[in-house]
């Protein structure tokens, strides 16, 4: 082989790769699970974290994650479906004062975890999605900071 057609060989392999990751990242970013979101005035309003004086704000989130990206987690409150997270979006809803169930459902199974909240009071609860899911309550700092980077997703 000369010169020349090893060059030709080369850049062709190279313009092969290079189509095959674009490809590969196509299907990577299209895989992601796809959820209704809010008006961008509701999540706006979501991410001032008012509280009213009779009732308990409460949000459930979930990160920007590779792991599980293309799964869509539904969420219940007291067994009543309240909404559907993906990846980088929250769900905001208010609870009367007292115990609640928080539920998080996928293939592998439900995950849940009983709330007691007060009123005037904020509660945040991270989703986490990696080989399997759980539910895990923040503290209100870490909360407030990681739900500014998400996307308020329709509650049903």
């Amino acid at each position: 082989m000369q010169a020349g057609q090893k060059m030709f060989c080369v850049r062709i392999s190279l313009e092969r790769g290079f189509c095959l990751l674009l490809l590969a990242i196509n299907l990577l970013l299209s895989g992601c699970a796809s959820v209704p979101m809010a008006a961008i005035g509701e999540e706006n309003e979501a991410k001032t974290f008012s509280i009213k004086s009779d009732t308990a704000k409460v949000y459930v989130y979930r990160t920007s994650s590779f792991t599980g990206s293309a799964v869509a987690l539904q969420v219940s409150v007291d067994g009543r479906i309240v909404g559907t997270t993906g990846v980088g979006t929250f769900l905001m809803f208010e609870l009367p004062p007292g115990v609640h169930k928080i539920a998080s459902y996928a293939v592998d199974g439900t995950r849940s975890l009983k709330l007691e909240v007060e009123a005037g009071k904020l509660y945040f609860i991270k989703q986490n999605r990696q080989m399997s899911h759980s539910l895990t309550q923040v503290a209100e700092a870490e909360g407030k900071q990681e739900v500014i980077k998400c996307r308020l997703a329709q509650t049903d």
